[in-house]
């Protein structure tokens, strides 16, 4: 069996092994006439971990993801949870704190000719944080602000996935528009068994941009 290795997933650069964070390829193998399509750890491909190389299959991997991704209640709710964490609170009563204190240590001076150098020299010190720490605010309410909301890029996602979805020759504009909307897929490529009937299925979770936590996807034959 000839095996070429070829990384046109529709997740490339996003999805990562979920043992070894090694990233995910696509493979090519050729046998009896027919052609399999895995998705493989390249970690494991390579011998470089020992997380195994077990494949799982390549479009059985991209229908579970994008019918993940058209479900709309689910992804919406993942959305909508907890926001993502930024430092505007933290930063905003940091410059408080400081204001208050230089307000406060300007009281103990005020109309004095004379001042204690050691309330001077804490009164210059706390103007300085304050000012140093509204730069660091305004940095981080532009970065906030420049951040399109998670559930507008999804909204756009959605609007053109059918078109794209049915379409082999989009299949490069279908990979750049699931990147804007999914920041990473940790992949378990090694298939699990159910205790029940013995049938093989396999996992994966996926990051949302916008979103604070990870959804766990289950697929299967």
């Amino acid at each position: 069996i000839h095996a070429s290795h070829a990384n046109r997933s529709l997740v490339t650069g996003i999805a990562k092994c979920a043992m070894c964070g090694s990233p995910i390829c696509r493979q090519h193998n050729f046998g009896h006439g027919k052609t399999y399509h895995y998705l493989l750890c390249r970690g494991g491909m390579t011998h470089n971990t020992d997380c195994g190389c077990s494949g799982f299959p390549t479009e059985l991997f991209e229908e579970s993801l994008l019918a993940f991704l058209a479900d709309a209640d689910v992804v919406r709710a993942a959305l909508t949870g907890a926001p993502a964490p930024n430092r505007v609170d933290e930063l905003t009563g940091r410059v408080a704190a400081a204001q208050a204190k230089a307000k406060k240590l300007a009281n103990y001076i005020l109309g004095d000719t004379d001042p204690s150098p050691t309330i001077y020299a804490g009164l210059k010190e706390a103007e300085k944080q304050a000012r140093d720490v509204e730069v660091a605010l305004g940095a981080e309410r532009a970065r906030v602000a420049s951040e399109r909301p998670g559930t507008q890029e999804y909204e756009e996602f959605l609007s053109v996935l059918p078109a794209l979805a049915k379409d082999e020759a989009r299949r490069g504009e279908l990979r750049r528009a699931i990147a804007c909307v999914v920041e990473r897929i940790d992949m378990v490529t090694a298939a699990q068994r159910n205790e029940r009937d013995g049938s093989r299925f396999w996992t994966y979770n996926v990051q949302l941009r916008g979103s604070s936590d990870p959804v766990t996807v289950f697929c299967g034959p």
